[in-house]
């Protein structure tokens, strides 16, 4: 099954230039490539080192979910804790659990590798506003500023609304680096 999506490939293509896989991000902060891929022996450290730095930035997730239309609003509210740059961008994902499909598993011997009923979760289905989000602000936020976010979205017939929920990111559009991140279960 392709669970391919276009702003997913944008995504792929601009972070896994070639074929980088197994390789990883972590809030898009540079590795020691000079880029943001990180080896999966390098995911624990680095984790760890983004853990012990202050939170930036403090965002709430509102979903309403109104069944019969399959409309979807999302009232996100976002609060800077420290001085940031004028390229302040948030990116709202909606992401699906519990998508029933194919899935190759190459630690299992050749004969066994596809698995018919694996269960995927936190599977990536759409950006909410583009790929890469949209502005916060035109000048350079300071501490204690507040910005609400709404964003209203139809959920296709082929997603399960009962399985959804909400990513909201906020990051620097210039360095990519992510600052803070929310999840929300929609129902």
């Amino acid at each position: 099954v392709n669970y391919t999506t276009a702003d997913g490939n944008e995504y792929f293509d601009y972070f896994f230039p070639g074929d980088a896989v197994p390789f990883g991000l972590v809030n898009r902060t540079e590795s020691a490539n000079d880029f943001f891929l990180y080896p999966q022996s390098a995911w624990e450290s680095a984790v760890e080192a983004e853990l012990q730095k202050p939170a930036e930035v403090g965002i709430h997730i509102t979903p309403c979910y109104d069944p019969a239309t399959r409309e979807l609003i999302s009232i996100v509210d976002i609060k800077y804790l420290m001085d940031a740059t004028a390229e302040e961008y948030i990116s709202l994902f909606l992401i699906e659990d519990k998508v029933v499909g194919w899935q190759k598993d190459y630690r299992l011997p050749s004969d066994d590798e596809n698995i018919p009923d694996y269960e995927h979760h936190d599977m990536f289905r759409t950006s909410l506003n583009g790929p890469w989000g949209q502005p916060l602000s035109s000048e350079q936020v300071l501490a204690d500023a507040t910005f609400r976010v709404t964003n209203c979205y139809t959920v296709p017939d082929h997603i399960n609304a009962d399985n959804i929920k909400v990513v909201a990111f906020i990051h620097d559009f210039e360095t990519r680096a992510v600052r803070q991140v929310e999840v929300v279960k929609v129902n």
